[in-house]
């Protein structure tokens, strides 16, 4: 056993120290960012966890006029009543934050950020364990397997919402889960899905992304009890949570969700919150890594038309739930969380495909996508304000090296370089993850609104 164990060890090293790398970073100063209170949601799971472990009753914080009848605590102008019932969400992601906020206190006291996040920490490394085996799955090349990890691990939109305690971080988990079990060869592959479904809805409304993904998949792929599966589980998980709104209050349940079902929308949504405001919380924060991504999973569906159909289904599904729920002017940044594995994986791919095809041109491309990380890192050390133009059109054109080398006929030169540039980008990664601070978070905030 012990042998056994040291070749798997030999083995799965790569992985091992990609996953330790990216629990490291999670881990690092998680409390102090993201910001604690940018978003009151982190409270309201916490609580909705707590009350039913401490009570058996959900409550939470809750804006929503038809709890008018069912505060439990007014608290002033400020901040919104608590209510009990609450039923705005379901119940199984708050039981992870809820449970550490009951070592601590009552559930309607102001939760411990440290403990309510710390369950995260841990959701968001098996997530990235999760995006490795995805990607073994559905590549052959084991090398795009470490990228993604790899990306997934420290690219700092990622590794920053990961830590936020809201349900989309579970959801990641039941998506890659059901991407994974679609390949797998499992006996029982098809019950699990079904379970994943369940668990999905039971997560949050937007989990029916996951029975639905699974349902087109196997319709589309002719694959009759997979689809069968997505349908099932779709139905068992909305039945689910029907009967836990019933439990409660079902008049109240289902005025709740249908007074959220009336959000204004618009055209623009998706524009807005990718292009033109992203976010990891909800003020303006980007490192060039989304844009990237969505790039290169245009790539995906131009190159490989009838690969990696998961991937795509899932991301035009999530892109559609967002476009259908969100308003215009809606920046909850984690609406888009589900998006990032998804991400990670295509840019592994692409990067990949544009090393091996010798596509100079298109590093050169990549690279200028990805400035704002080179940036970040500079701004997060205090640096960037001092760096003159020429430094600066300096950083601009080391994305040329690689095609710089090509033309003079040094391909050696030119794969190493492309090597140099990845390794500059890991370093500039963790620096933003280790260095910033809120100051540096609201001055570019504050530098890209104002403008």
């Amino acid at each position: 056993m012990v042998h056994n164990l040291s070749i798997s060890l030999k083995k799965n090293w790569v992985i091992l120290l990609i996953i330790l790398l990216g629990f490291s970073l999670r881990l690092y100063q998680y409390p102090q960012f993201p910001i604690m209170g940018e978003t009151a949601d982190e409270t309201a799971w916490a609580m909705l966890g707590a009350s039913l472990i401490q009570t058996g009753q959900p409550a939470s914080w809750s804006y929503f006029g038809g709890y008018q009848n069912y505060i439990y605590q007014d608290r002033g102008d400020s901040q919104a009543p608590l209510v009990r019932p609450a039923l705005d969400h379901p119940p199984l992601f708050s039981l992870f934050p809820g449970f550490f906020h009951s070592l601590k206190t009552t559930w309607d006291q102001a939760p411990s950020i440290k403990l309510i996040r710390f369950p995260l920490i841990f959701i968001g490394t098996l997530n990235l364990w999760l995006v490795y085996l995805v990607a073994r799955k559905i590549f052959k090349e084991k090398s795009i397997a470490y990228l993604a990890a790899l990306i997934y691990a420290v690219v700092p939109t990622f590794v920053f919402g990961s830590r936020l305690v809201v349900a989309e971080n579970l959801l990641i988990t039941w998506m890659l889960l059901a991407i994974y079990l679609t390949k797998s060869s499992l006996k029982r592959k098809n019950l699990f899905l079904i379970l994943v479904s369940i668990a999905a809805i039971l997560t949050k409304f937007s989990g029916i992304i996951i029975p639905l993904g699974i349902l087109f998949y196997g319709w589309q792929t002719r694959k009759k009890l997979i689809a069968r599966s997505g349908l099932l589980g779709l139905i068992l998980g909305e039945l689910s949570y029907l009967l836990y709104g019933a439990m409660y209050n079902w008049q109240l349940f289902l005025e709740v969700n249908l007074s959220q079902a009336g959000r204004d929308l618009g055209l623009a949504t998706l524009a807005n919150r990718l292009f033109l405001h992203p976010a990891v919380v909800e003020k303006f924060f980007f490192d060039g890594w989304i844009i990237l991504g969505l790039f290169a999973l245009v790539g995906l569906f131009l190159l490989q038309p009838k690969k990696y159909l998961m991937m795509k289904i899932y991301f035009i599904l999530w892109l559609v739930f967002i476009a259908t729920t969100a308003g215009e002017q809606t920046f909850h940044a984690w609406y888009d969380y589900p998006l990032y594995p998804l991400l990670a994986l295509a840019t592994a791919w692409f990067l990949h495909y544009i090393f091996t095809q010798k596509m100079y041109w298109l590093v050169w491309l990549g690279w200028l996508l990805i400035l704002p990380t080179m940036r970040l890192a500079l701004a997060v050390s205090h640096q960037y304000t001092q760096i003159p133009a020429l430094v600066m059109r300096g950083i601009i054109g080391l994305g040329a090296l690689p095609l710089g080398f090509s033309l003079i006929k040094k391909d050696k030169l030119a794969s190493k370089s492309i090597l140099l540039l990845g390794g500059l980008l890991l370093i500039a990664m963790m620096v933003v993850i280790l260095k910033i601070n809120a100051r540096d978070y609201w001055e570019m905030d504050q530098f890209f609104y104002s403008r």
